[in-house]
């Protein structure tokens, strides 16, 4: 289990790199809708939330979202060569030994 957790995280950071602008994009149209607001890319509206007018921060949040344009692309890119590579360096190894140290025979 101890080699599939180097695999396992660069797959995290993977996702987690390819997914941040739609996270963003999430988390503001959740926080617009809960509070009755609208979030448009041209322009900001107003949205109070607790006497503060978080229209701007809302629409800087959002308009975060034109980044997956470059991260998802490149996250399926490392996505494929991540995969390649493991892939790569398993097959490379070759079978491993037996538990009492003799080789198998062919």
């Amino acid at each position: 289990m101890e080699k599939f957790r180097g695999l396992l995280i660069g797959y995290l950071v993977i996702v987690v790199f390819a997914g941040w602008p739609v996270a963003c994009v999430l988390v503001a149209s959740t926080i617009a809708s809960w509070n009755g607001c609208s979030i448009q890319e041209g322009y900001q509206n107003r949205c109070i939330v607790g006497g503060r007018n978080i229209g701007g921060l809302l629409y800087q949040i959002g308009v975060l979202g034109w980044y997956m344009l470059a991260t998802l692309p490149s996250g399926a890119l490392a996505f494929i060569a991540w995969t390649a590579g493991w892939v790569f360096w398993f097959s490379k190894k070759g079978p491993s030994a037996p538990p009492d140290g003799r080789h198998a025979r062919s």
